[in-house]
């Protein structure tokens, strides 16, 4: 299974967005599911559900983090290119949802205007919080797999 379908699975099953893309890629990185889970835990929901940086942004951040990331406080250079690689996962998601703000793509569905109160009342954060899953993990995946 593709790993934004493994994340759109982990939410759909319960995990906030920032778990639910970490756990996707846990085991690519030896770290088992219930660890992830407690680092991610308060990421969800726009950090402790606060609605500002995306969850599914920041989990995948922290993917970036594991593959990228300094070993060593005085790794400058692994520090650059993991800062690097964040801006672009940022700038790509931005891309897609002209914003990298939960609050903001919680108010952005592609249900008819006629739904749209029902669906808000009911699943609110459904729908955009899956192509918010999703495109986290396309972009990941982009980023740590390039093309030749």
């Amino acid at each position: 299974m593709e790993k934004a379908e493994l994340a759109k699975e982990n939410f759909k099953d319960g995990c906030n967005c920032a778990q639910a893309v970490l756990c996707a890629y846990a085991d690519d990185f030896f770290l088992d599911r219930k660890h992830a889970m407690a680092v991610a835990t308060g990421f969800g929901g726009g950090l402790g559900n606060h609605q500002g940086i995306c969850g599914a942004l920041s989990g995948a951040v922290m993917i970036l983090g594991l593959r990228y990331g300094s070993r060593e406080a005085v790794d400058r250079e692994a520090v650059s290119a993991t800062y690097r690689l964040t801006q672009r996962l940022q700038e790509e998601f931005r891309g897609r949802f002209d914003t990298m703000i939960c609050r903001e793509i919680l108010t952005k569905t592609s249900l008819p205007e006629a739904e749209k109160a029902q669906f808000f009342r009911e699943y609110r954060h459904h729908e955009p919080c899956y192509r918010a899953v999703q495109a986290a993990c396309e972009i990941l995946d982009g980023i740590l797999r390039p093309t030749p």
